[in-house]
Formats: structure tokens, C-alpha cells, sequence
């Protein structure tokens, strides 16, 4: 029996594997080239030790469904989401909410539950960015946009052209066809 084994395998989570691997008795440390992969243990492997360590390597995800999830939501999802919204505010500013006292009108837009769904409660738009649900945003935004009501005197800051083209940087983040 040898002390290292080497494999095809590319470890992205270094850290997951690492603590994986070291339930190995006799386990030394493992290195990795591109997509080779090996793995030393401090004396000869035993036919068990193979057998599970060839079991691991074969078996290895870096990361589970919920982890892969969790990455694209920290890396992807908020941050649009963030730009979003600081985009909007800046917008807001700059057009003078403040001094048109219309502040208070306008988060309360975000803010305000909307019933979509006859089964479920309502939705705001704070709620769906909070929890990264863009396909509801877009839902709520398009309610917002068919009960102009909603928003009315809240002109220039919230306008049915604004809340379209919201929805349609949502839409291009999603990958789905632009709104009109």
C-alpha cells in the first residue's frame, strides 16, 4: 500500500474539503495542481482507508445545493438588488425629494403589503428585495403600475415610466423578456 494517493479532481472550498478528508486516520495533508489532487496519509493506506477515500474524492461536491444558493444570493442577488435601490434613491434626490416633502409617500410605496395571490399574504416591494424575490418585486411592480392610485402626486419620484424601467433592470438581471 502507498501513502499517497493522487486523483483527477479540481477542490474549489479548500476549507470543506480539508475537514472532510482529515476524518481519515493517519491522514498528513493533501495538495492540489490544477486538477490534480493528492493526498497523504502519515503510513500506508489500508484497503478501507482507499476505498473511502476514493469514495469522498468520487463523491466530492464543493459546495451543497443550499451553499451554491447562498453564494449566488450574497454575490449576485443583493448587490444588484443594493444598486438598485441606491440607484433609485439617488434618483429621488436629486429630483428633489426632500424638499417636496414627498419622502414619506414614497417609502411607504415600498413599504405597503399588496394582496397578488389569493393563497398567500401580502407582498411589498421591500419584502421581495429584502429576500432576494425579483420574480415578486416584478409582480408587485406591476400591480403598483396597474393601480395608477397608487402613486398618484408622487410625480416626478414615482411614475409609471420609472416603475417600468425598475421592473425591466430586474428583468434584464433575470434573464426574461423586457416588459413594456
Amino acid at each position: 500500500m502507498a501513502t499517497t494517493r493522487v486523483y483527477t479532481k479540481t477542490i474549489i472550498n479548500k476549507e470543506k474539503f480539508t475537514s472532510e478528508v482529515s476524518g481519515l486516520t493517519n491522514f498528513s495533508h493533501w495538495s492540489a495542481l490544477g486538477s490534480e489532487l493528492t493526498v497523504y496519509l502519515t503510513t500506508d493506506f489500508t484497503a478501507q482507508q482507499e476505498s473511502d477515500l476514493d469514495s469522498l474524492v468520487a463523491n466530492w461536491v464543493d459546495y451543497t445545493t443550499t451553499e451554491s444558493l447562498k453564494i449566488y444570493l450574497d454575490e449576485s442577488v443583493f448587490p444588484f438588488i443594493k444598486d438598485l435601490i441606491n440607484t433609485f434613491a439617488a434618483e429621488n434626490m436629486a429630483l428633489g425629494i426632500t424638499q417636496a416633502g414627498k419622502t414619506a409617500d414614497v417609502l411607504g410605496l415600498f413599504v405597503k403589503g399588496y394582496d397578488l395571490h389569493s393563497n398567500s399574504r401580502p407582498l411589498s416591494l421591500r419584502d421581495c428585495f429584502d429576500t432576494g424575490s425579483l420574480y415578486e418585486a416584478c409582480n408587485v411592480i406591476e400591480h403598483i403600475r396597474g393601480a395608477p392610485s397608487e402613486f398618484s402626486g408622487m410625480d416626478p419620484f414615482i411614475t409609471d415610466a420609472r416603475l417600468l424601467e425598475m421592473k425591466n433592470k430586474i428583468e434584464t438581471f433575470l434573464g426574461i423578456p423586457l416588459s413594456s
